[in-house]
């Protein structure tokens, strides 16, 4: 497929992006396109690469729900004296239950981060070993026992092997768990950018 049937084929499945929008969204798609293509690849290669008009569409789609229809807002009601009444007395009961569901929800989240760090300390202890292993080497090799000071070289270079895998496993883990912070936090409701489109 060429570049402009690609850029068509996916102009054709955004009709219902505004018209400022569907222009930025092409030649960004297009631009991704000509980057591949300047990167050595062909035209052919750089939009197979990029993927087919419909996975490109829906991961548009998926970024943009602003353009989602809005529902038209509901009409705000007042408690009854009843329901307040409700309210006070279940309190006990829903406000404990509410205070427990957070309680497990950060006690979880706090158990996650203290395997990260206990990760990122078994890896600093492991890659620190490495030198203790080094120096008893240069004594052997110095009091001419050359079988041990290749067994700790070996030694070391095993134990830096390994503290290096965990550093890694331990920064893709932290940014992992960053990433998962970030977007709990960041998420948004549709419905608050109906509101912000309407005003």
């Amino acid at each position: 497929m060429t570049k402009s049937e690609f850029l068509r084929q996916l102009s054709d499945r955004l009709q219902s992006l505004p018209e400022r929008d569907r222009t930025e969204t092409l030649t960004y798609w297009s631009e991704m396109i000509d980057d591949r293509i300047e990167d050595g690849m062909t035209e052919e290669e750089a939009v197979r690469d990029i993927g087919t008009p419909e996975e490109a569409a829906a991961r548009i789609a998926g970024m943009n729900p602003i353009h989602t229809p809005c529902a038209p807002p509901k009409e705000k009601r007042g408690l009854k004296a009843w329901e307040i009444v409700l309210l006070i007395l279940g309190s006990p009961l829903w406000l404990s239950l509410l205070l427990a569901v957070f309680a497990v929800i950060l006690s979880v989240y706090i158990s996650v981060w203290a395997v990260v760090i206990s990760l990122w300390a078994s890896a600093v202890a492991v890659t620190v070993c490495t030198l203790p292993l080094l120096a008893l080497a240069v004594l052997l090799f110095i009091k001419t026992d050359a079988v041990g000071g290749i067994l700790s070289i070996g030694a070391a270079c095993i134990t830096l092997g390994i503290g290096l895998c965990l550093l890694v496993l331990s920064l893709s883990l932290s940014k992992l768990v960053c990433s998962l912070t970030g977007r709990i936090l960041h998420r948004k409701m549709p419905q608050n950018k109906c509101k912000e489109e309407r005003k």
